[in-house]
């Protein structure tokens, strides 16, 4: 069926003869009557299309169709050949097309892997992938000068052989294979180091599809290759250029997709096919990574260049984050997959760029360029927060290795700058928009955690005048625009705390420009207040856990050994007996409402626990905060938890206090059982770091609880 007929015995003639090289277009014609007479064959009719196709001529399809099920390797060879001189995709580097060459890597993708996978009973896989290549050496061989025409075609034999082993680990003849393999990435180094030595690099399609290519097959790529092409080449702004201005990339953020929130998988797919760059938006970003690691030009030059790109970047975060307010509930699709896309992409050459900071041996340039890089990159996380808000950092570790180098960066260069990115970014916040923006919302917790990060080292200026009354307004809700009953705002309500706890923390630090004495007095003023709304706040809009990690962080800011016990031992007495107040006073048929992430337990009255727990064989032991059931039980927990703080003269009398006044009075068994354990924790733990109180705690211990229950000594 595939043998060659007359047509196609001329035309490799011509091939052979050096014909095809003379720029005259191949003849198809018989050699004489009786030839000429003759029924051309299919793969005639094939070779004739492929020289001479028509506007509509699917060749790609005609290959993809025909190659896998070709029966020799001549044909297999000539079907190759003819391929390369098809002028819809060959005719000269000037009128290359992005969209129209890439579907040849693809193509060729899909034939090797459609090979492999039907080595039989047409030509073997080792011998139809050695035919193909020898075609391609040929070419090379006698073509020198349109290299460029191989390396789509490599690229995707190359991309084929990932999926390899999932059909077969060990192939018939796998050390020919291999050999193929070596031989094809080779070749595809050869061809990619001439193409930046030749004129045809200035091609801007061209190009693209080569860094495309490039970063397809960059596993196949050794180092020495990419320094070479380095010399010719700028990569760094290149890469940059094509992933976020160019209309095959994210062009600006000039996609009709951005702003249809109607989108659908099919429409997305049709995006990405006709965009390669988008497609292939994490594979171009390592190999902006690879790159930047293995430029060893000027430092001063590639430093530059890097300042261009996060140039480019930054303003194209801003750009899109004007553009999107809301996006789909399924980030795994769609809008929600593009922008996640295009998210780790930028993570991932920041991360590159930080990267070489710790590869230099020069303080002079890290000291210049590091802030300034840091403040461009913190500036863009800003911007895009809003998508990985949604998608969260957990096993991401890259996000949290570039905002903790770019945090450290400002803090220990340019303090000023820090400062001014707060204010900056707390300007920049549409706060009337906070309701119905995800991206105003999301700008506005990132912002809160870059000032719980500098809260307390930071200027009195920014943090009196901008931070703290922010946050204020923010715990107290009284920030018109943010309404702590929504549960939108419930990740900012929650950060917006964090802040205050961490201001507290301002009276232990000894950075240089905070007044210490006006801090002292401000955090003395803002500490009871500031517990009475946390117990007032709980359970409804702070968790149990969230308690405690409050109660605990300001009762070690009150009690000896910090500067505000030094200041006003009354502190103290007054935490612990607000405190206690509340605990004698609470309801305790108020339920802790668990987080909106947890499943909701209807409570039971005793009787009911005492009934379900007969039936299991006795009362279950409850093994965490979270299986408290009553307000009250979880603050007599906040309150032991303190306990190992408290100044010896007062260590007993509190553990008295909480035994008889709290404890005993619990009516709910397994929660007073709990809280008891909890108590006996307290002493324990009071042991280890200080005897002494710990000998009276278990002292006490032994005269007044073992008598009652099962002695723990």
């Amino acid at each position: 069926m595939y043998r060659l007929g007359s047509q196609g015995r001329s035309i490799q003639s011509q091939l052979q003869n050096g014909d095809s090289s003379s720029g005259r277009p191949l003849q198809l014609q018989g050699t004489g009557m009786r030839e000429a007479q003759r029924i051309p064959q299919q793969l005639d009719y094939l070779l004739a299309e492929i020289i001479s196709p028509n506007e509509d001529t699917n060749v790609i399809g005609y290959l993809a169709y025909y190659y896998p099920k070709l029966k020799n390797e001549q044909n297999v060879a000539l079907l190759t050949d003819f391929f390369l001189r098809c002028p819809t995709y060959f005719s000269h580097s000037n009128v290359v097309s992005l969209r129209n060459n890439y579907p040849v890597m693809e193509a060729f993708n899909y034939i090797m892997t459609t090979k492999f996978k039907v080595s039989q009973p047409t030509v073997p896989f080792y011998r139809f992938y050695a035919a193909v290549l020898a075609s391609l050496l040929n070419c090379e061989k006698t073509d020198p000068s349109h290299h460029w025409k191989l390396i789509p075609i490599l690229t995707g034999v190359l991309l084929s052989m990932k999926g390899r082993d999932d059909v077969e680990l060990y192939p018939d003849h796998s050390r020919s294979i291999k050999g193929s393999d070596t031989a094809v990435a080779q070749l595809l180094q050869r061809c990619l180091i001439r193409f930046y030595q030749s004129v045809d690099a200035r091609s801007y399609d061209l190009n693209a599809l080569v860094i495309i290519s490039m970063s397809c097959a960059l596993d196949y790529v050794e180092d020495d290759t990419i320094k070479k092409i380095l010399y010719c080449f700028n990569y760094t702004r290149a890469i940059i250029d094509l992933i976020y201005y160019s209309p095959y990339g994210l062009n600006d953020s000039d996609i009709p997709l951005l702003s249809d929130s109607s989108v659908n998988s099919q429409s997305f797919d049709k995006l990405l096919n006709d965009n390669p760059a988008l497609k292939h938006l994490n594979r171009l970003s390592f190999l902006f990574e690879r790159t930047v690691k293995l430029n060893d030009g000027s430092i001063q030059s590639n430093l530059n260049d890097i300042d261009i790109s996060l140039n480019k970047m930054q303003s194209f975060s801003e750009q899109l984050s004007k553009k999107i307010s809301v996006l789909d509930d399924d980030s795994s699709k769609g809008v929600g997959q593009l922008l996640r896309q295009c998210s780790y992409a930028s993570i991932i050459i920041h991360q590159a760029i930080l990267t070489t900071f710790f590869q230099l041996d020069n303080a002079d340039y890290t000291k210049y360029f590091l802030p300034s890089f840091s403040r461009k990159i913190l500036s863009i996380l800003f911007n895009l927060f809003f998508i990985v808000d949604r998608i969260g950092t957990g096993g991401f570790q890259p996000y949290n290795f570039v905002y903790l180098t770019c945090l450290q960066g400002i803090i220990q260069y340019d303090m000023k700058t820090a400062e001014s990115l707060v204010k900056t970014f707390t300007t920049g916040i549409n706060y009337s928009s906070l309701k119905d923006s995800e991206v105003a919302r999301a700008k506005l917790l990132f912002t809160l955690n870059l000032m719980e990060q500098i809260v307390n080292i930071c200027s009195d200026d920014l943090r009196l005048e901008l931070i703290v009354p922010l946050v204020e307004d923010l715990v107290n809700n009284k920030n018109a625009c943010v309404d702590i009953h929504n549960h939108v705002f419930r990740s900012i309500f929650e950060s917006a705390h964090s802040v205050i706890l961490k201001f507290f923390t301002v009276v232990d630090s000894s950075v240089k420009n905070v007044d210490y004495e006006k801090n002292v007095t401000l955090v003395s003023e803002k500490i009871i207040p500031y517990l009475t709304l946390v117990i007032d706040q709980f359970p409804e809009f702070l968790s149990i856990n969230q308690l405690d990690i409050a109660i605990e962080t300001i009762s070690r800011t009150v009690f000896p050994d910090s500067p505000i016990y030094s200041y006003d031992r009354n502190i103290s007495s007054m935490f612990l007996n607000v405190l206690f107040n509340k605990c004698l006073t609470v309801d305790n048929d108020e339920l802790v409402e668990l987080p909106a992430s947890e499943a909701v337990v209807a409570p039971k009255n005793d009787e009911e626990n005492n009934t379900s727990d007969a039936q299991d064989g006795g009362p279950k032991e409850l093994q965490s905060l979270n299986d408290l059931k009553s307000k009250r039980s979880a603050l007599i927990s906040a309150l032991i938890s303190v306990f190992p703080l408290i100044p010896v003269k007062d260590y007993t009398k509190w553990l008295s206090i909480a035994f008889y006044d709290l404890i005993v009075a619990t009516p709910e068994r397994t929660e007073r059982a709990f809280l008891q354990e909890r108590l006996w924790d307290c002493v324990v733990g009071t042991n280890k770091y200080d005897p002494q109180k710990g000998n009276l705690g278990i002292m006490w211990w032994y005269e007044n609880v073992n008598a009652q229950s099962t002695a723990k000594l």
